[in-house]
């Protein structure tokens, strides 16, 4: 176990992977549950409704979506695709991008089973 400072108080802590302490990880997770239970009664909110009724920054409330914790049902949201920059509702890539992704590993993987195969078939 490591001991480091907190990202968002600066206090020392034990940590097995996590940045933020306790402390604040409970502070984080009731904020995020006043965000759900503010959409939850207002599901076409804005991201800028939901960051002024429920006071929080874009910046926290992207990371909400980012770490799937929330979906914003509306299309105008606070983040975007990382490849194509198509503004998504949750996660870090749009569908379409995550399709070609997994069917660009899907091709490789079978190239990588071919040549291996024909390596291993050679007559010696």
């Amino acid at each position: 176990m490591r001991v480091i400072n907190c990202n968002n108080c600066g206090k020392l802590f034990n940590t097995l992977g996590r940045l933020i302490c306790l402390d604040c990880k409970k502070e984080e997770d009731e904020v995020a549950y006043e965000v759900r239970k503010y959409l939850k009664k207002n599901p076409d909110a804005s991201a800028n409704d939901v960051c002024e009724e429920v006071d929080v920054s874009m910046d926290f409330l992207s990371k909400l979506i980012d770490e799937n914790r929330i979906i914003m049902k509306r299309r105008e949201s606070p983040i975007s695709c990382q490849i194509c920059g198509q503004q998504i509702s949750r996660a870090r890539i749009c569908s379409e991008c995550a399709n070609q992704l997994s069917e660009g590993l899907g091709k490789q993987e079978s190239e990588k089973t071919q040549v291996t195969t024909r390596y291993f078939n050679k007559k010696r």
